[in-house]
């Protein structure tokens, strides 16, 4: 999927069309965040929850079976059981953003190689 904005914006002037493509439950508390696990592409974003859904996502998805199962809060975009999702800005194009469905197996493509059409 891929987003426009002003090239001077920066990629959280998006989380309300983003929110509007990815309805959760807890969308509504979803941001738009700095990817930090090791091996994440620079430059990419996670659509993540806060607050109190943060905390009840990372206590179901850490596996422990302790937590109550609860839903994908950021709807389809945002954090699953499996697979790895991102957005980041277009190299060349600061006024596209791409959503990246990375699957959950080895990457294929460099996101960073992306870039706009001619």
């Amino acid at each position: 999927m891929i987003f426009k904005k002003a090239a001077d914006a920066p990629i959280d002037s998006l989380v309300e069309a983003v929110r509007a493509k990815s309805p959760g439950p807890h969308s509504a508390t979803c941001t738009l965040q700095p990817v930090t696990v090791e091996g994440a592409a620079p430059g990419s974003y996670g659509f993540e929850p806060t607050g109190a859904a943060r905390a009840a996502w990372d206590a179901f998805a850490s596996g422990d079976g302790e937590a109550a199962p609860v839903e994908p809060p950021c709807g389809a975009m945002g954090p699953q059981m499996a697979g790895d999702r991102s957005f980041r800005v277009v190299e060349g194009d600061p006024t596209t953003v791409v959503f990246i469905e990375h699957g959950s197996e080895i990457q294929i493509f460099d996101p960073a190689t992306l870039r706009p059409a001619a």
